[in-house]
């Protein structure tokens, strides 16, 4: 049996970068990957489509604050690959998180999986 090699561990602790969350949300804000859509106009696009909203939160934030939309999906987003593949490729889907920075991830996330049906919602505040 090998001994753990410490060094190892010691050199990748100084090497970690520590990085804020607000920078995080800054450059997924300034991202362009992804169109942001800010409101749902009674969940139409501009194809006259609907334009369904994925809550991608944990259960219990869904469930404490549900969001109030006629075309509403839950899917939590450690489920969110395994289920897009099985959603309506000719709907769009405008994934939803609290910050938006969850949503926009898993936006461009599924987008380079080669998805093109994909928005992200964030509501103006």
């Amino acid at each position: 049996m090998q001994k753990f090699d410490f060094k190892v561990l010691q050199a990748a602790i100084d090497a970690a970068v520590s990085v804020p969350v607000d920078k995080i949300i800054e450059d997924v804000q300034r991202s362009e990957f992804t169109k942001v859509i800010h409101a749902i106009d009674d969940t139409i696009d501009s194809e006259q489509n609907p334009v369904v909203v994925i809550d991608i939160r944990r259960p219990n934030e869904v469930t404490a604050e549900p969001l109030a939309l006629r075309h509403v999906l839950t899917i939590p987003f450690y489920e969110l690959k395994t289920a897009f593949k099985t959603l309506n490729p000719s709907v769009r889907y405008a994934l939803y998180c609290d910050k938006g920075v969850m949503s926009q991830l898993h936006a461009q996330y599924l987008i380079e999986l080669g998805f093109d049906n994909v928005l992200v919602y964030r509501p103006l505040v």
